[in-house]
């Protein structure tokens, strides 16, 4: 990646809606370029997509997010987990993580109810295996961005 790939990605990242015009006068440099770049970075699979960050508070919905610490990590239960997380339309975000927490989901649904029932399919399928878990409610986002490599900017 180049300074100007670096530029565009930190501005698509702040504001994916930007036109190539402002692109351009942003990154100084031509929109044949622009577009030509942003072109390259789809394709490379840098840029995956460009999506609307919602305000789940506007439409009466809450965040919640569930940290799990597991005894073990049985390959099919890992499955498991990923496959409910992608068929669940509540569950946001899951990753796997190394420390602490061996997994983190991120839930938005309607009440501290439905939080509640989502992870109880969590644990019909992962049950026996969680040390420690937390159904913690996120009631505020300070900061959303993608775009977290000050070291690369020019």
């Amino acid at each position: 990646l180049d300074k100007f790939d670096i530029l565009i990605i930190k501005e698509l990242s702040a504001n994916s809606r930007l036109t190539i015009l402002e692109l351009s006068a942003k990154a100084k440099i031509s929109p044949n370029t622009v577009r030509s770049k942003i072109k390259i970075l789809e394709k490379k699979g840098v840029i995956k997509g460009y999506r609307a960050i919602l305000q789940s508070s506007m439409m009466n919905l809450e965040h919640y997010e569930i940290p799990i610490s597991l005894q073990s990590l049985p390959e099919e239960k890992v499955r498991q987990l990923e496959a409910w997380c992608i068929s669940n339309p509540n569950c946001i975000f899951m990753i796997k993580t190394v420390g602490t927490w061996d997994f983190n989901l991120v839930l938005v649904v309607e009440n501290h109810n439905r939080a509640q029932a989502n992870l109880d399919e969590v644990r019909t399928i992962i049950g026996p295996l969680i040390k420690e878990y937390h159904l913690v409610r996120i009631v505020r986002i300070i900061k959303y961005d993608y775009f977290t490599m000050p070291s690369l900017l020019p």
